[in-house]
């Protein structure tokens, strides 16, 4: 088995593979993302992957300050910063919440939605300064 970059030719393959999903999600396959398939030893695909750019917000508020100006803050931060996400092209903003309250908060007053399936995350191995 290989991986190789997908090519043209190869969508007719991936989206009959897609269509046996279950619970299908949506696969918008485009040149600016990082995407390839496994073939075997004849060049038949037997699986495909892409590496989409994901916007994901993260939320630092001042647990000092009253509920109200909380709230006040997340109107302004996610006006700004709901534009600059679609200014950037990405038409999603996704949050990883750790606290139940908080997401039922930004479902209820800022238009978030679970996500199907669920999230997992894997290093690369390219060291970028966090810890």
């Amino acid at each position: 088995m290989r991986y190789r970059s997908i090519t043209v030719r190869d969508l007719s393959e991936i989206r009959r593979i897609y269509k046996q999903q279950e619970d299908s999600f949506v696969l918008p396959i485009s040149a600016s993302e990082v995407a390839g398939v496994a073939v075997d030893a004849n060049n038949k695909i037997v699986g495909f992957a892409m590496v989409r750019r994901i916007a994901e917000t993260i939320l630092v508020l001042d647990l000092e300050r009253s509920r109200k100006a909380r709230i006040e803050a997340l109107k302004a931060i996610f006006e700004g910063a709901f534009l600059e996400s679609r200014l950037a092209g990405y038409d999603q903003v996704h949050a990883f919440v750790q606290d139940p309250r908080f997401s039922k908060l930004l479902q209820k007053h800022f238009g978030f939605r679970p996500c199907k399936g669920e999230a997992l995350v894997v290093d690369t191995g390219v060291d970028n300064g966090e810890e």
